[in-house]
């Protein structure tokens, strides 16, 4: 008995996706070129129209980052907590989904028009690599080409796929702790007044505001157990209260 040799427009889909992944790897280690480069595919493959990639920061916030096309433009720079809006179920359920109403969703404040079409769809589709949440991938299909739920699917299989590599791009393009620390002194430096005399205390309150930071991080990580805290920072129990007496930390 013969194999058919018809594949599903899914399949078909895919195997287009991996070509054009393969060819936007070695192309560097830009994150703006690759999100554009698979948004470029998919508004010629399956009409998306327009998109956006937001990144969870430091501060576990969920923050727009890249644009692409003008539907998305006024999105830029937004941001909220990791896990709200309909974004942060889509991540808290590692699962794609389409959203009813647009115009209600935090992280798309400034587009009025993503719902004008009467069957246009917005995906959210998540991001996670090795368990750990990356962020959001979105999606505006004003016409879209497959039925919904199949549509739903295949973006949620693109954001699987296109994970690893953004993954790999975000760990080259975030500074180290060093280069974080070296430009927040830079930017308190170059705002003061170097006619101004500050003495001994400038360095203390620098050392007293990182300590401070530190020592918060810990009993986060520890859940507040002083003697696990004191052991992840490498520091006795004695001088751990000694310093969260000092610098007025509050402890549950």
């Amino acid at each position: 008995m013969e194999q058919s040799d018809s594949h599903s427009p899914f399949q078909d889909f895919l195997s287009a996706f991996f070509d054009r992944l393969s060819h936007l790897l070695p192309m560097g280690r830009d994150i703006h070129e690759l999100f554009y480069g698979v948004m470029s595919f998919l508004e010629k493959a399956i009409e998306v129209r327009s998109g956006l990639l937001a990144l969870i920061d430091e501060g576990r916030y969920l923050v727009v980052e890249y644009i692409y096309g003008s539907d998305l433009q006024g999105t830029r720079g937004n941001h909220l907590p990791l896990y709200q809006g309909r974004g942060g179920e889509s991540l808290r359920h590692r699962r794609p989904l389409a959203l009813h109403d647009p115009s209600d969703e935090p992280l798309l404040g400034g587009c009025s028009s993503l719902g004008d079409a009467p069957h246009a769809l917005f995906i959210w589709a998540p991001l996670f690599w090795l368990g750990e949440p990356l962020g959001l991938l979105g999606t505006h299909h004003p016409h879209p080409v497959w039925e919904r739920e199949l549509l739903i699917e295949t973006m949620g299989t693109v954001a699987s796929i296109l994970a690893p590599a953004l993954a790999a791009m975000i760990l080259w393009e975030r500074p180290s702790l060093d280069e974080l620390i070296r430009k927040k002194l830079e930017m308190v430096t170059t705002k003061m007044d170097p006619q101004v005399e500050r003495g001994a205390s400038l360095m203390a309150e620098i050392v007293a505001l990182v300590e401070r930071g530190l020592i918060k991080a810990a009993l986060q990580k520890t859940n507040g157990v002083q003697i696990a805290a004191a052991r992840l920072l490498g520091i006795n129990r004695n001088t751990l209260r000694k310093k969260i007496k000092e610098l007025g930390i509050k402890v549950p």
